[in-house]
């Protein structure tokens, strides 16, 4: 009984022994968390440190970061900072990218841009095909078919060529630039001629006009109604950028609360000669629009 007691505690204290021994080499190999350490740190070569951010025992005790990484929640990851600022597409500076564009789009100097190819292929000047410039002339110089030529002197518009306006006594191009139209005033017939002389309200009120222009039948500006009246005075003022072949409609409609009922109409065009003119001054006293009074000047 007695030795079979003893064989008893001497293998429970090689037991213990072992097992002493295992839980140190685990603690070294690990990082154990041993009561050496504060919270959130654990032992890596007699030394506290934080596995999450220790570029020398990056989420486990020994993994060293390579010299452009650092430790970033236990991963040793690229040092560089990914700049995608004021970017839609492109390179984020770091092997990544900052987004793609769509098919029709290409990626330029981080924006997603038209996929047009400029075309400037003998030009100095004038635009580029995708809505730029092929350049810009000097003072005294005009842009004529994408080259830089000498402005000519004038005193007005009938001074310059066929498709030139007279500005500031120089005669530049005139397409492809602003004008500012003008919508001075109207007659209306005092009945509605083109509806069997039709009265324009019930009970034989006046009209309450309002005039629309469009370029190419796209209205560009609207004015205010004028109650009760056969002779509207607008004086109603609109910006637009004409270009060659450009036409510039003027449609008058009588004011009502369910439908907006035409009057008429007045389509210019020939522009050129109007902006040569500085407006114009339609009439047909046999027309629901007895007369139209329009200006046009560049800005």
């Amino acid at each position: 009984m007695k030795q079979k007691l003893v064989r008893i505690l001497k293998i429970t204290f090689y037991f213990c022994t072992i097992c002493n021994i295992l839980f140190l080499v685990t603690c070294s190999d690990n990082g154990g968390n041993g009561d050496e350490c504060e919270d959130g740190l654990v032992l890596c070569d007699d030394e506290c440190v934080d596995l999450n951010t220790d570029p020398d025992n990056c989420g486990k005790c020994g993994n060293v970061c390579g010299w452009d990484e650092v430790c970033r929640n236990g991963r040793c990851v690229s040092n560089c900072i990914p700049n995608c600022s004021g970017k839609e597409c492109g390179d984020d500076g770091c092997g990544g990218s900052c987004g793609s564009c769509s098919q029709d789009k290409v990626c330029q100097n981080g924006r997603c841009v038209s996929n047009c190819i400029p075309n400037c292929s003998g030009k100095e000047c004038g635009d580029d095909g995708c809505g730029g410039s092929c350049g810009s002339c000097a003072q005294g110089e005009v842009c004529q078919n994408g080259r830089c030529v000498p402005t000519i002197e004038c005193y007005d518009h009938y001074d310059c060529g066929n498709n030139e306006i007279c500005y500031y006594n120089n005669c530049e191009v005139a397409w492809g630039r602003e004008y500012r139209i003008t919508v001075v005033s109207a007659q209306i017939s005092e009945k509605n001629v083109e509806d069997d002389n039709k009265d324009w309200d019930i009970g034989g009120g006046m009209p309450d006009p309002f005039v629309i222009v469009a370029i190419n039948d796209n209205e560009v500006g609207r004015s205010e109604a004028i109650q009760d009246t056969l002779s509207p005075v607008w004086n109603y003022t609109v910006n637009v950028t004409l270009y060659e072949g450009d036409e510039i409609s003027f449609w008058i409609f009588d004011e009502d609360i369910s439908e907006h009922d035409y009057i008429g109409g007045v389509r210019d065009s020939d522009p050129i000669s109007t902006i040569k003119e500085g407006g114009f001054t339609f009439t047909d006293p046999s027309y629901t629009v007895q007369r139209l009074t329009v200006e046009i000047e560049p800005r």
